[in-house]
């Protein structure tokens, strides 16, 4: 079952359940709540293009997150989404595959990209500063 939701950012979220083994719908570090599967650090993407960030959320820890990228040379963190994301269990699955499609350039927060930018994603707990739950590694967007 697909459910979709637009985001006044130009970003939507799409609840998935997946048999692709990359994509499964578990978090494999116990210490975490939240585990972004892609982007995972060393990816390449063009600036204007749609990236499908992926995380999967642990519904009985989590009820709303957010996701937001950090661009090389800026010390902000910049929202994706404008708002809170629902973390809603689907099935009596406790471990949700959750994303965000993001075009690049579209934040939330305006992010000002140089020809090559390194980038990294986190998603965590919405409305809580201190409760970013999990970091990509760093990718590159190119204009």
């Amino acid at each position: 079952m697909f459910r979709l939701l637009v985001l006044i950012s130009m970003a939507s979220l799409v609840l998935c359940k997946s048999t692709d083994p990359q994509k499964t719908c578990d978090i494999t570090d116990p210490q975490k709540t939240i585990e972004i599967k892609y982007p995972k650090g060393g990816e390449t993407f063009s600036y204007g293009k749609e990236v499908s960030v992926q995380w999967v959320a642990d519904s009985e820890q989590e009820s709303q997150v957010t996701v937001q990228i950090l661009a090389e040379g800026d010390s902000i963190w910049r929202n994706i989404t404008d708002r809170g994301v629902a973390v809603e269990a689907d099935g009596g699955s406790r471990f949700i595959c959750m994303n965000t499609v993001w075009t690049i350039g579209s934040e939330w927060d305006p992010v000002a990209y140089g020809s090559t930018t390194t980038a990294k994603i986190r998603v965590g707990r919405y409305g809580v500063e201190s409760l970013y739950r999990d970091v990509s590694g760093t990718f590159t967007i190119k204009k």
